[in-house]
């Protein structure tokens, strides 16, 4: 990391000490991986699954790890390496005088200290900023749109600039009593230089997040760029089928009280707390689960076979059609 006298100040002060604590955040999250569903009522765990469209509440403490567990008409339980779980900020949120945050930004959460959390921010695939400080309850769940990737925006060129380390620390003053820590993995950040000041060069980037990072840097840290970029988004869809003709394929709904097993007469997982639609394959009394509210229990075209329940506990349309 390059240091110069503007940002001395801020790193002089002493860091402040994690203390104990948690943070509850809910929301939905359109995609979640690697989670580790436990037994209902039970610290065992089961399988892993993949959270999509599911109304959780997550809970952090000082681990690597989160608890998560089922906010909506099914109740589940499991965890999920902590890192991995997207946050965003409730409403437009300013920190320091240096960053701005937009309900799109991209939150992963480093550590808790009583009521607060630490976090950094990831506007673009290369660019880190942080570690900041917000209070818990500003922290909501969920994900960008799969196709609504954030991307620098294009300063104009003749105000458009190079920071060319891949480590550095922006200040909100002269003085640098405040500070953040940027960090680029893909070589330097093209940024806009708003103004020259006597050593200084005030400096400005705009995501399409809704992140902007404003401040200054030492006026020899930057230097003219004509970078461009070039904005290629990917996607990837596709629908598929059991092929299974013999037997009853298709919606059901689990009655409250009704669980999901693991397996026929297996450990139960999840509970319904309300009426819960569903999709099942099978005519016997016990049917295999294909679809359920917010977990992929299938992956990609694959049966995996973790979700299984009574048929007794379920409710069929009038028109189903079933051996």
């Amino acid at each position: 990391m390059i240091i110069t006298s503007l940002v001395l100040p801020a790193l002089l002060a002493a860091a402040p000490t994690a203390g104990p604590g948690t943070c509850v955040v809910r929301g939905t999250v359109l995609h979640l991986d690697h989670v580790d569903l436990q037994e209902l009522d039970g610290a065992a765990k089961l399988f892993e699954v993949m959270l999509h469209g599911a109304a959780i509440r997550v809970t952090f403490d000082d681990s690597d790890v989160a608890a998560v567990a089922g906010d909506a008409t099914l109740r589940f339980g499991g965890e999920v390496k902590a890192a991995s779980v997207p946050l965003r900020v409730s409403k437009t949120t300013h920190v320091r005088g240096l960053l701005t945050l937009g309900p799109k930004s991209a939150l992963e959460l480093k550590g808790i200290d009583g009521a607060d959390v630490s976090l950094v921010v990831h506007p673009d695939t290369n660019t880190t900023i942080g570690p900041f400080t917000l209070p818990c309850a500003a922290l909501v769940l969920g994900d960008a749109d799969p196709e609504d990737v954030s991307l620098l925006t294009h300063p104009p060129l003749a105000r458009r600039v190079a920071v060319g380390t891949s480590a550095f620390v922006l200040a909100a003053a002269k003085s640098g009593d405040v500070a953040i820590d940027v960090a680029v993995t893909n070589g330097g950040l093209v940024m806009e230089k708003v103004a020259a000041r006597v050593a200084l060069a005030e400096v400005r980037a705009r995501w399409t997040d809704g992140t902007t990072l404003h401040g200054f840097l030492a006026a020899d840290a930057v230097t003219p760029s004509n970078a461009d970029w070039s904005d290629e988004v990917g996607r990837i869809g596709g629908m598929c089928g059991f092929g299974v003709s013999d037997t009853y394929v298709g919606p059901a709904t689990m009655n409250v009280g009704t669980k999901l097993f693991d397996q026929h007469d297996g450990k139960p997982w999840a509970v319904a707390t309300a009426k819960t639609k569903i999709d099942v394959i099978g005519s016997d009394d016990w049917v295999e689960v294909t679809s359920v509210p917010g977990i992929v229990v299938s992956a990609g075209c694959v049966r995996t076979n973790k979700a299984f329940t009574s048929a007794a506990g379920l409710t069929y349309p009038p028109t189903a059609w079933r051996h």
